[in-house]
């Protein structure tokens, strides 16, 4: 059957005004030169160049993931990138990151392009809805747009779902076509374990031509060309095996894909594992482009049914990708060009011969509405990127962004060149590419070659476990991120460690008995506040007042005071406020001022909501000791809402609860009785695995065994300074 029988003979190549569709193709292309200008994001690119420099280094495709990091790892786990490795460091060699963000541009550019020459083909270019199909393409396209190998699996994604649609529209010559298949899946199973999802859409399109086959044959192939589809996904079924580790790679690439309990936990541990609309990212509109999406799909597939046009392989891939959008953040891109090639194809396969009046609709009013819909998305999306910007990332510059510790890595190259560095997640990978070999990092974002004790590490970077987790990987230094802050507040206050340098994305800590370098007091990175994003302002600032470094809080409250026209209304700038406010008055022992202060602000102090605990916790015992046990009861319960679980909540509760009991202060009752002991037996029950307390154990064993009345002197409440020591 040749194309005009699926597509239909109507042509639009005349029907709209060449200026709707160079406006809106103009205004793609400005969306994705400014919504894209973007410095690198995450410290994935570093890890995968420092592989495609030891790829060559050793003349080998395989690399040994156990030599970056003195800490315990593994090669358990296969990683096949080795062509992206080889590409992003060669080039990276070559023209430096402009070469690799040109790269970022021409990917998305080549989606563009593949969707304006399967427009061209059918005839349909000048129609403007095809550049709002483009335009919502390339923003779902945002996870891609990462410079690792995500992006090469949406380059080849785009090529496979390109040229099935080719061979859709080419009739029976097309039939050359089909063996591109495998040679697109053969650079992709060694550039990136997303090949698995080129599989899944080439699965829908075979499953579409049966169904195609048996209930809309005039939909289906012409049995030629469909002899030669049948041929060529043979061919591509062999493909997976032929990688530097043969068959063991898609066997174990499919094993980790199954719902396994420790499969969903690894899952679950990595951000971009998580469902796409869980957590709100007001610096992309994830939903608001699949509405989109799904409108615009949904009236193609209304026009196509209504003239009994049902392609089954469009179908079954929209539904499948559309289900992988929601599911995984990871996987959002995959639908772009599922969505953009297959809405292109029905809105030509959907016109028709129209009344006058309908004509003038869509030839006047029409491409007005559609151009004037692809300007809104287009600067809605540029605004809410430079208005609400990704945590660390802000539009309109290249370079690094401060997600990566560029200043602290100079500092330990400078001071400490040879070390073993502790370091939390996102911090290891730009360590290790600027620091490896002569110094090794714990930790960093591969994170496979060490899942064997990746849980005590994540336990340790969100404060809990510190002295035991210190104990068992001895580093010579840490390097902990301003956003790990329960992990560094710990630090400063276990009199183990000091402070030696600060910047805008982390701290230095080494052991006490370190000699620091020129005056021997901490250093803080030179203008460490010329940056202008507020979520790593606000870290930095922190950071600055948990360390009592009033000057430098002053100067970044002053830069935050610079990004928003009226600051005096802004609620980031008068939590801050409070903040400094607050600690100044907690490093002053008025926990009153200190709690209030804290309290107005609890939603920006993060994982600093230990120092409003501490606050409570400090007004409690000073209400004990003044006999205030009502006030004292409502602090104790209030810190131990801000830390729920932790040794010290069950304990003061237990303790309150009791001293209210012995006292028959209207609490003399069954139920206060049993709500002490239950707090005292869970705080001695899980006080046994972390050996925390000692010296609290034996008072609530007493209580427990009924030994301790209130003729002796009353317990102290449990006030801790670090280690959370929590569930």
């Amino acid at each position: 059957m040749n194309t005009e029988a699926i597509f239909g003979s109507h042509s639009q190549h005349a029907e709209y005004h060449w200026f709707w569709s160079a406006a809106s193709a103009s205004v793609v292309l400005i969306t994705i030169a400014f919504r894209y200008l973007l410095p690198v994001r995450d410290g994935d690119l570093w890890f995968h160049m420092l592989y495609g420099k030891y790829f060559i280094a050793n003349k080998t495709l395989i690399a040994d993931h156990t030599i970056f990091s003195w800490t315990p790892a593994t090669n358990d786990t296969i990683y096949c990138t080795w062509l992206p490795d080889l590409f992003l460091y060669i080039t990276h060699q070559i023209v430096g990151l402009p070469g690799l963000f040109a790269f970022r541009y021409a990917c998305l550019f080549f989606f563009v392009m593949a969707s304006g020459l399967f427009a061209h083909k059918l005839r349909i270019l000048r129609n403007p809805l095809v550049w709002l199909c483009v335009l919502i393409g390339v923003l779902m396209a945002y996870v891609a747009a990462y410079l690792k190998p995500e992006i090469f699996s949406f380059v080849l994604m785009t090529a496979l779902v390109w040229n099935w649609w080719h061979i859709r529209t080419g009739g029976e010559n097309a039939h050359r076509w089909c063996y591109a298949f495998p040679f697109i899946m053969l650079v992709w199973v060694n550039s990136h374990g997303a090949f698995i999802f080129g599989y899944v859409f080439l699965l829908t399109i075979v499953l579409g031509e049966a169904l195609n086959s048996r209930w809309s044959n005039d939909m289906e192939l012409p049995s030629g060309l469909r002899r030669h589809l049948w041929i060529s996904m043979g061919l591509t079924l062999l493909v997976p095996f032929a990688n530097p580790y043969g068959w063991r790679y898609p066997l174990q690439l499919f094993w980790s894909l199954m719902p396994t309990e420790a499969n969903l936990d690894r899952f679950n541990q990595i951000a971009a594992f998580e469902p796409t609309f869980k957590n709100a990212t007001p610096f992309h509109a994830f939903g608001f482009y699949a509405d989109i999406a799904i409108l615009v799909l949904a009236v193609l597939f209304f026009l196509n049914f209504k003239n009994r046009r049902i392609e089954w392989s469009s179908l079954l891939s929209i539904f499948v990708f559309t289900l992988l959008y929601t599911r995984f953040l990871r996987t959002t891109f995959f639908f772009a060009p599922v969505f953009s090639f297959a809405s292109i194809a029905m809105i030509q396969s959907c016109t028709s011969p129209d009344s006058d009046r309908k004509l003038f609709i869509r030839r006047k009013i029409f491409p007005i509405a559609i151009c004037l819909s692809v300007l809104w998305i287009s600067l809605d999306s540029i605004y809410t990127g430079y208005t609400h910007p990704e945590d660390a990332v802000r539009p309109g510059h290249f370079g690094i962004s401060s997600r990566n510790p560029i200043d602290s890595a100079e500092y330990i190259k400078s001071y400490f060149p040879h070390s073993k560095i502790g370091n939390t997640y996102s911090a290891g990978s730009y360590l290790l590419w600027k620091l490896w070999p002569g110094s090794k990092v714990s930790f960093d974002a591969r994170h496979f070659p060490y899942r064997a004790w990746i849980d005590d590490f994540m336990r340790f970077c969100n404060g809990f476990d510190f002295s035991r987790f210190l104990n068992t990987h001895k580093a010579d230094l840490w390097c902990i991120e301003h956003s790990d802050i329960r992990l560094y507040y710990n630090f400063i206050n276990s009199g183990n460690w000091k402070l030696a340098f600060y910047g805008r994305s982390a701290s230095v800590f080494v052991p006490e008995n370190t000699h620091l370098p020129g005056s021997g007091k901490y250093e803080v990175a030179t203008h460490i506040d010329n940056e202008n994003n507020p979520y790593t302002l606000h870290r930095i600032f922190l950071f600055a007042v948990t360390i009592q470094d009033w000057a430098t809080a002053d100067t970044l409250l002053r830069q935050m005071k610079t990004l928003f026209p009226q600051p005096e209304k802004e609620p980031r700038v008068l939590a801050l406020q409070s903040i400094l406010a607050g600690m100044k008055a907690f490093t002053a022992k008025d926990y009153r001022a200190a709690s209030a202060l804290l309290g107005k602000a609890r939603r920006a102090l993060g994982g600093l909501e230990i120092v409003l605990a501490m606050s409570y916790m400090r007004l409690a015992q000073q209400d004990m000791d003044a006999y205030q046990y009502e006030q004292a009861r409502r602090n104790i319960y209030a810190a131990s809402e801000i830390l729920p679980g932790a040794l010290s909540a069950y304990y003061n509760i237990g303790i309150i609860e009791w001293v209210l009991y012995q006292r028959e202060m209207g609490y003399h009752t069954d139920t206060i009785k049993k709500s002490y002991l239950n707090a005292l037996q869970n705080f001695v029950d899980k006080r046994v695995s972390t050996q925390n307390y000692e010296a609290y154990a034996g008072t609530a064993q007493k209580i427990l065994k009924g030994r301790l009345d209130d003729t002796t002197s009353q317990p102290k409440l449990i006030i801790p300074n670090a280690d959370f020591s929590v569930r």
